[in-house]
């Protein structure tokens, strides 16, 4: 296959560039032009032509050949003529069946080309290549040898052959430098980098201005240096970010031609440099504030007509005595203060956001909720609504009898479509069930009165004051601080403020509730408590008898003033009320769709977990995807479980995703290589285990919590492993407690395994259930 030809960017000071593209492939129309070139410089009349001359000629028409027969044809024609045409050989390397064949005729191709310049000749034009009509050949070979070498992961050896093509050809009319300039940074020489991106610094393209940024954070972090280089790129191209982040997908085919500063430009940086930039410790997150980037949105899926969607409703069966009530409303997250009572933070520009919230009056569940700064459509609403009849979060797929919404767009738009389905659409003025869910069964997302963004000093109060309150002896409240259960989006940031709550046991309200966006000192405590004494959301202020606490450091915190006012502070093991409300407060802003934890998964440890933890921070320093090709397979063997035979793929070449995945069907794992199988069909039919490392906020919330609480060990802020099991149809689970034994046991086998550069190798590895022994090899050497 032959490499198309790209348009080159016309600024001032800025040469041809080319692009990185995969092992063995080089510009075919490269060639082509240079052959027509020849044609009408030398004239094909002429009788006296050397034979390489003749075989050029039998090369030029392969670049232009339709099919793939007709270019090998052809360019073995030319060898036979001359074995000195580098050029054919470069056209069998794209077509090679393996890396290693494609390096052999490539190797074979530098070696023609080498031979056409000549020893002498070779050093006097060096500094001047591509000028020289018989170099180039050559710099193609080479360039095709130095990406062949790249991707078998031979990768210090391609970024010497880089740095000589730019030796010879300084003026760079292949784009050279833009690999060699991601081959450094990919290896680690950063100060080579930063001295290439100075050779060339009129250079105002995408991967310079991008990448010098990069190396400023890598270099001293988040500075007004690396900020302002950040934000100069920019203004350079200002759509490298979505893809950097994860906002727009890659697609899988690279542009053909790229502008200056437009989104093909912006999927060429991204192509190259997206591994860089998550591989990089806090890159992404740093952008992602610092530029102040939405996070990004799940694609929505394409519509089908409504007489799909009637049948399709038509088959489910009806629950006729169900209500279920839709709403958009305004969701603040906090509420005005008097005067001089702290700071109020809302949502995007000081405005609460937006909830679209669908709710099972019959059975009090939430079914959706999304939030977000913009109001949402009726249009999205009514996707909100399909979406839950057709896949429902929870329980199975059916109709209910009735749905209750309060405002007229809606009832006009679907009462006639939802008859048509044996559902009823009543219009009403009041949702009862619904308001009630948002006012008081979730009170922490709703009646907040502040939101801190530092910690307060502790509440200075006069104890006599509290003291002269009236007391209810046998009233018993709960009080505690903890990490909201859900993220909240600031700024391109998401963030898990900590949320102080108080209630009332025994009358089932909540007293007090506040949010803070930093980590709270144990007394912030000791200032809530005394808030629901003195202003109780519910009720009048007064003291109870007994503060329930969760923790010595709480109840250390409180108990002292609390003695002095006469009530008693006791450490329990259990808040069940605030356990209660956090819960159904996490359900809450995960709009029921929070994933499955691996520490409630049946039989799994907490050691299992941690050893599990150890072993993927381990994995992600070693960085495997740098050793090898995107396309590599180990077969992993071990006799300890029934199933005994896996397939390994390290991910990460890409950069989209770095982790590890295990399958057991080979033929499956085949077809997604070589591409024969569409994604929807390998999402129907994939089955596998594997972890992939991202950011916190990726992570199941309790699994989250309990590696902050028990320490658990990741490499950095965007290798938080996060293991499932995929089942077909796409439906993940957390591994079980052998699933996970097994994928600890890979984490710490293959990084050595690929290392040592063997063919097979047997690994006893030390997991948290004991010894494990692997078989590990390359599918290659069997």
């Amino acid at each position: 296959m032959a490499k198309k030809k790209r348009k080159p960017k016309k600024a001032e000071g800025r040469k041809p560039r080319g692009r990185a593209v995969p092992p063995g492939f080089s510009p075919p129309n490269s060639g082509a032009a240079e052959g027509m070139a020849r044609n009408l410089a030398s004239g094909r009349g002429k009788r006296h032509r050397s034979p390489l001359a003749v075989a050029q000629e039998l090369v030029d028409s392969a670049w232009n050949a339709a099919r793939p027969q007709e270019q090998i044809a052809l360019a073995r024609q030319a060898l036979s003529v001359s074995p000195d045409c580098a050029d054919a050989y470069v056209i069998l390397a794209n077509q090679a069946e393996s890396r290693q064949q494609a390096r052999q005729l490539l190797e074979e191709g530098v070696a023609a080309g080498a031979r056409v310049i000549g020893t002498k000749d070779f050093e006097a034009v060096a500094g001047h290549f591509w000028l020289d009509q018989r170099t180039r050949p050559y710099m193609r070979a080479r360039l095709g040898l130095a990406q062949c070498l790249w991707e078998s992961g031979e990768r210090s050896e391609a970024a010497e052959h880089y740095a000589e093509m730019l030796r010879l050809n300084p003026n760079d009319n292949q784009g050279v430098r833009y690999l060699l300039l991601g081959a450094l940074i990919e290896l680690d020489r950063d100060d080579e980098a930063q001295h290439l991106l100075q050779r060339y610094e009129r250079d105002f393209s995408a991967e310079w201005t991008y990448t010098n940024a990069l190396l400023a954070f890598r270099r001293e972090g988040n500075t007004v240096l690396s900020r302002s280089l950040l934000r100069s790129a920019v203004d350079a191209n200002q759509f490298v970010p979505a893809f950097l982040v994860g906002n727009k997908n890659m697609p899988p085919v690279p542009p053909v031609y790229i502008s200056p500063g437009g989104e093909d430009e912006a999927l060429s940086y991204a192509a190259q440099f997206l591994r860089t930039w998550r591989s990089s410790p806090g890159a992404i997150p740093w952008l992602r504030k610092t530029l102040r980037v939405p996070l990004p949105k799940a694609p929505k899926p394409r519509k089908p007509a409504w007489s799909r969607f009637r049948h399709m409703f038509l088959r489910l069966p009806q629950i006729v005595d169900e209500v279920w009530q839709l709403d958009i409303c305004r969701l603040p997250l906090v509420s005005p203060l008097p005067p001089g009572e702290g700071r109020v933070r809302a949502g995007h520009a000081g405005r609460p956001p937006w909830a679209l919230v669908l709710w099972n009056r019959t059975q009090g569940s939430i079914l959706t909720f999304e939030a977000g700064d913009e109001q949402p459509t009726i249009g999205e609403a009514w996707e909100m609504l399909i979406e839950a009849l057709l896949r429902p979060r929870l329980g199975d797929a059916h109709r209910p009898g009735e749905l209750h919404v309060r405002r007229k767009t809606f009832f006009k738009a679907w009462q006639e479509k939802l008859s048509q389905v044996d559902i009823a659409c009543r219009l009403y003025d009041e949702l009862d069930g619904l308001d009630h869910v948002l006012e008081d069964l979730l009170p922490a997302s709703t009646g907040v009165r502040r939101f801190l963004d530092e910690a307060e000093a502790p509440a200075e109060v006069d104890l006599d004051e509290l003291a002269a309150l009236p007391q209810s002896l046998g009233e018993t409240w709960q009080a505690d601080v903890r990490r909201l259960p859900g993220w909240l989006e600031q700024e391109g940031e998401l963030r898990r403020p900590w949320a102080a709550l108080v209630t009332s046991r025994d009358e089932h309200t909540v007293l007090t509730q506040n949010l803070m966006m930093g980590l709270p000192p144990p007394q912030w405590i000791w200032n809530n408590v005394v808030d629901a004494m003195l202003r109780p959301m519910m009720g009048p202020p007064h003291r109870p008898g007994i503060v329930q606490v969760a923790g010595e450091n709480f109840r250390q915190a409180l108990q002292e003033p609390l003695e002095a006012i006469g009530v008693r502070c006791v450490a329990a093991d259990d808040l069940e009320q605030i356990d209660d409300i956090f819960r159904q407060l996490g359900k809450f802003l995960s709009g029921g769709k929070a994933a499955a934890a691996l520490v409630d998964v049946p039989g799994v440890r907490p050691d299992d977990i941690r050893s599990f933890y150890e072993a993927a921070a381990g994995f992600y320093r070693a960085a495997p995807w740098r050793l090898v090709p995107g396309d590599t397979t180990l077969k992993v063997e071990c006799q300890k479980f029934h199933t005994h035979t896996w397939y390994a793929v390290v991910m990460g070449q890409s950069g989209l995703v770095l982790g590890l995945a295990l399958y057991e069907d080979l033929q499956m794992l085949r077809r997604l290589f070589s591409g024969r199988a569409s994604d929807e069909q390998m999402s129907r039919q994939a089955t596998g285990l594997s972890v992939m490392f991202g950011e916190a906020f990726e992570m199941p919330i309790a699994d989250l919590d309990a590696a902050h609480r028990n320490g658990w060990e990741v490499a950095g802020d965007e290798a938080y492993p996060n293991p499932i099991y995929v089942n077909p149809g796409r439906s993940m689970r957390p591994p079980l407690a052998w699933e996970l034994e097994l994928l600890e046991g890979c984490l710490r086998a293959l990084p050595s395994f690929l290392q040592r550069g063997v063919a097979s190798a047997n690994f006893e590895v030390h997991c948290a259930r004991g010894d494990l022994t692997l078989q590990v090899s390359q599918m290659d050497a069997e």
